[in-house]
């Protein structure tokens, strides 16, 4: 990602000089979000995070994504987005 690497056994995503850690949440949301190319279902994201919730509250999964991108933003330097289009949840870095 750009001049960072990203580390999801870690938990980090760092270079040089900065780094991030990231909690267990915000890392499944990250290498879900990641790895899928083409973008992932927000009720299968929740499912992955949540697995013993009987009701999804999609504000919820929102409120980490929100925080994430937060403290990506804060601490690289580094600005990252999640564009949803029909529950389809994708990420981009800037």
């Amino acid at each position: 990602i750009k001049d960072f690497e990203y580390f999801p056994y870690k938990r980090s995503i760092s270079n040089h000089m900065k780094k991030c850690n990231l909690t267990d949440i915000q890392n499944t949301i990250f290498y879900n979000l990641f790895f899928a190319k083409n973008g992932l279902d927000k009720d299968l994201l929740y499912e992955i995070i949540w697995t013993k919730d009987k009701n999804i509250s999609i504000n919820k999964l929102d409120t980490h994504l929100t925080n994430l991108k937060n403290q990506i933003i804060r601490e690289l330097d580094l600005k990252i987005t999640f564009h949803s289009n029909k529950k389809n949840l994708q990420l981009s870095v800037d």
